[in-house]
């Protein structure tokens, strides 16, 4: 090797990093003229963005099959279509971000301010009552499992009064922070808990526990209907 390989290889490295700082000053800069300084991590996104989706959908989408047919089979169709659902989010998603990156966008309201014009009132309400529904969702969850909670200790909350504590002490605190970076921690602990309650079912689904017959089958209020009936209306 001589002398003027060493010194392509130097100039193409220091071409590396002079880009790389290049990148990350347009970023820098971006960010002080839309008055945004984000400090949440990929991974702290990843995990909070994977919570959402696993809590709200484990019972959710659990749920809206089973009321749409009660035939076992269903289960690859429903597959597809929430493989399809997921990728279609996921484009919109990143093309949103590509959108805001391009306008020098911060909230979805000023990114449509700066490609469609007219409008942006109504986006902004909907950014407003979105999240609103899904805390309205996770209040209702929650108050009954406090309730649920509270009666394995013999105490006896109405559901109005526990949705009242959860919406207070929990939500209301949580929904007046402005940086959420810190709870990305137990967004991860989240996801952690979502997967230990599924290997608890898939344990009890495999030794048969709530099946007819089995142990815990007596304490199932419900019992489930497994047949070949299906509801498109």
């Amino acid at each position: 090797m001589n002398t003027n390989d060493l010194s392509f290889g130097y100039g193409a490295i220091q071409t590396f990093v002079s880009d790389e700082e290049s990148l990350e000053t347009k970023n820098e800069r971006k960010c002080a003229q839309v008055g945004f300084n984000g400090k949440a991590s990929i991974p702290s996104e990843i995990a909070s963005v994977t919570k959402n989706l696993i809590g709200s959908g484990v019972l959710s989408l659990s749920g809206g099959i089973a009321l749409y047919s009660n035939d076992p089979s269903i289960i690859m169709s429903s597959a597809i279509w929430l493989i399809s659902l997921g990728c279609m989010s996921c484009y919109s998603a990143i093309l949103i971000a590509k959108v805001c990156d391009i306008t020098n966008s911060s909230t979805y309201r000023s990114c449509w301010e700066s490609t469609v014009k007219r409008g942006s009132l109504l986006v902004a309400m909907v950014s407003m009552l979105a999240p609103a529904q899904g805390d309205l969702a996770y209040v209702t969850i929650l108050s009954y499992t406090l309730k649920s909670l509270l009666e394995s200790v013999q105490i006896y909350w109405s559901r109005v009064t526990c949705l009242l504590f959860i919406t207070v002490v929990a939500l209301l605190p949580l929904c007046l922070k402005k940086d959420f970076d810190g709870l990305s921690g137990f967004s991860t602990f989240g996801v952690a808990s979502v997967f230990v309650a599924m290997i608890a079912m898939l344990i009890r689904c495999f030794d048969g526990s709530y099946s007819e017959g089995g142990k815990f089958y007596d304490d199932i209020r419900v019992k489930p209907y497994f047949g070949s009936e299906s509801h498109q209306w």
